[in-house]
């Protein structure tokens, strides 16, 4: 798929499914493998972009680690703040649910 394809497409699941958030990250390989926001829906900015994690750290690491689509519908209820500071894609855009 192409960026817009793929924009379009987490744009229509975000609105169907009704959070506040979607995204999609991508794998770069350099020296070591880290994880980068391809593209979003419902973001209050462009922040997300400059977001690089290592598998198992934030939501997107946690992802990938896991192999499986991860959805939220109540951060507050499923976050202690202590792990919400550690998820940088939650600080950035103030969420309350994703996918």
């Amino acid at each position: 798929m192409k960026d817009n394809e793929w924009k379009e497409a987490i744009h229509i699941l975000r609105r169907q499914a009704g959070f506040d958030f979607a995204g999609i990250a991508s794998v770069v390989r350099t020296n070591r493998t880290l994880l980068v926001w391809r593209a979003a829906s419902g973001n209050r900015n462009r922040n997300y972009l400059k977001i690089v994690l290592e598998p198992g750290k934030g939501i997107a690491g946690g992802v990938f680690q896991h192999k499986k689509t991860m959805i939220v519908q109540d951060v507050k209820a499923c976050y202690t703040e202590s792990e919400i500071v550690h998820s940088p894609i939650l600080l950035a855009e103030d969420l309350g649910s994703f996918t």
